[in-house]
């Protein structure tokens, strides 16, 4: 890793992922700089001052690169020697230095390239890393300790510290080797997010020599100084990671984990478009909650607790436009509604026979469609309030898994993990077909997730560890997206909020004080009904508001649409 201490920026290398990133010192605003032909980035060092970096690769061409430090102007700078480490750079003389571990040598350059040469050191020593200070090239050997010599000629070679065991690095810290300015080091160049140097960039006074960039997948504005986050992208999930994936025309970009703090065991996610907040089922056995933050990592916090482990909260979905988030819960088998502020609203469907588990919604027609996995399992729908239920599905299921709605077209799909199928019909459960099966060369193993994004089908498929993709209408083009991906577990698709998308519940959920339900044939014809969860009953005055059923004599009951007691009738 390196510090551009002018921009206050940290750039690294990722040997597995074969990328170069960087961020704010503080870890926010990441962006991959470069991805494309690269082997096995190793060593980086920056020259701030003149906006160049530097970087070796130890692929099979093995080579030393060169940058401006926004990731453009890309050049191989040496190409014919070994596995370079170690770089650094002599900022007072220009000159690059590096450490060749297949020569064991120490090897030098001026910044353009020019005049390289090895320095003469004694045949017995293997440099690994490198630092400069003043007339000196210090390096570690690992298996000796930490040495000098004079930089230019190699000579007075001198042991600095032995007996150190396993050292792998060296770096001195001086201010004469954090000097150098550009326009980074006032108010962030007038940046939103990023202020990157570039050489080339330059006003009419010679000055400027940066530029403006975003966090990954994030879009620079027509003032090229602020930053608008991504309107369409999926997001899928690991057991310890949420990671953003952005499906382009042309040449795809990488994906990137967001840097949320403490994901252990994520279950299932979702995102609400609104406030841009990302959802999760924490499923480690002490806590069981469904979690929010910030893309940033920024304001995370709980939205269902479980502090007396009473739930178990299996999989969720959230309603943007009525700020509520749906869930199922394992242990007490019922389908729950908590607001996004996380207050409770209620629960909306109970029973011994339920065993409601996957679950989606069409916020347009307030629709909810789950899986019960009864006996003979089945795929359902009813109204938000649980009103309407009708069973869509009910021959030829073994273990669905997954669900995922297409709400443009009224689509419903699902998978099925012992069949090895995913399957659409439309959301009245009509016009069934299989979209995807297993093939010898293309089996369908466990797809735990499924997610509609454009004109295609998403899937993880959990026990092959890929993401892959079908067309949603024809069930062509199946593709492998992402592999080598372990522990999957979910993936959702994500689109802006749009004034055109908004249900009659959208503003202020219709005025109600629970649950909002879009309804053609409603008799105040807002397109819209309130209703109640199933502890509470509506007010017959104002049909917005919930109450508490009144509690009646043994004389007395109530039906569950009236808040008044009414006495039994005797035939005396």
């Amino acid at each position: 890793m390196a510090v551009d201490w002018v921009a206050h920026n940290i750039y690294w290398v990722d040997t597995v992922a074969n990328r170069i990133e960087v961020a704010r010192l503080d870890g926010t605003s990441r962006r991959i700089l470069v991805w494309k032909d690269l082997e096995n980035p190793r060593s980086i060092v920056l020259d701030p001052s003149e906006g160049y970096m530097y970087w070796s690769d130890w692929g099979g061409v093995k080579k030393i690169e060169r940058a401006h430090m926004d990731g453009s102007n890309r050049m191989v700078f040496i190409d014919n020697g070994g596995r370079a480490n170690g770089l650094t750079i002599d900022y007072s003389e220009k000159r690059l230095y590096w450490a060749d571990l297949d020569a064991n040598t120490i090897e030098l350059s001026n910044l353009d390239g020019s005049d390289r040469r090895r320095l003469q050191i004694a045949s017995d020593q293997q440099p690994y890393s490198l630092t400069q200070y003043e007339d000196y090239i210090y390096w570690v050997d690992w298996d000796k300790g930490i040495f000098r010599a004079n930089k230019t000629s190699g000579e007075n070679q001198t042991k600095i510290q032995g007996h150190l065991g396993y050292v792998v690095d060296i770096l001195v810290f001086h201010a004469s080797r954090q000097e150098g300015w550009n326009l980074c080091a006032i108010n962030n160049g007038g940046c939103s997010h990023l202020c990157l140097a570039n050489p080339s960039m330059l006003d009419a006074d010679g000055q400027g020599r940066h530029n403006c960039s975003c966090p990954m997948h994030y879009s620079l504005n027509d003032d090229q100084k602020t930053c608008s986050p991504p309107s369409s992208f999926l997001l899928f999930s690991q057991k310890q990671e949420i990671r953003r994936l952005v499906s382009e025309v042309g040449t795809p970009l990488p994906e990137i984990v967001l840097p949320v703090r403490n994901l252990r065991n994520v279950k299932t996610i979702d995102y609400d478009p609104v406030e841009n907040f990302t959802y999760w089922i924490d499923g480690r056995p002490n806590l069981r909650q469904i979690r929010r933050s910030f893309d940033s990592g920024l304001n995370t916090s709980v939205i269902v607790d479980n502090a007396n482990n009473v739930f178990h909260p299996y999989d969720f979905a959230v309603e943007p436009y009525a700020r509520q988030l749906f869930w199922t819960c394992s242990q007490n088998n019922v389908i729950n509604i908590t607001r996004l502020d996380a207050s409770s609203v209620g629960v909306v469907l109970s029973g011994e026979d339920e065993r409601p588990r996957a679950i989606v919604l069409h916020p347009l027609r307030s629709y909810m469609f789950w899986t019960n996995m009864v006996t003979n399992p089945t795929i359902e729908r009813a109204a938000y309030d649980g009103t309407s239920r009708v069973t869509l599905i009910s021959t030829d299921l073994l273990a669905p898994q997954a669900l995922a709605i297409d709400v443009a077209n009224d689509l419903l799909f699902w998978s099925d993990s012992e069949r090895e199928i995913i399957e659409v019909s439309d959301i009245g459960g009509n016009n069934r077909k299989i979209l995807v099966d297993s093939q010898p060369l293309l089996p369908l193993l466990m797809p735990v997730g499924l997610a509609v994004h454009g004109e295609y089908l998403y899937w993880v498929d959990k026990d092959k560890q890929v993401i892959e993709r079908v067309n949603k209408r024809s069930g062509k083009d199946r593709s492998i997206v992402m592999a080598r991906m372990p522990h999957l577990s979910d993936i959702v698709s994500v689109e802006a909020a749009t004034d055109a998308l908004r249900p009659p519940c959208a503003h202020n959920n219709g005025d109600c004080s629970h649950i909002c339900v879009a309804d053609a044939k409603s008799e105040s014809g807002s397109g819209m009904r309130c209703s109640c969860p199933l502890e509470f009953v509506l007010d017959v005055k104002d049909h917005k508001t919930c109450r508490e059923p009144p509690t009646c004599r043994p004389t007395e009951f109530t039906c569950r649409s009236d808040l008044n007691c009414i006495p039994f009738v005797s035939n005396v």
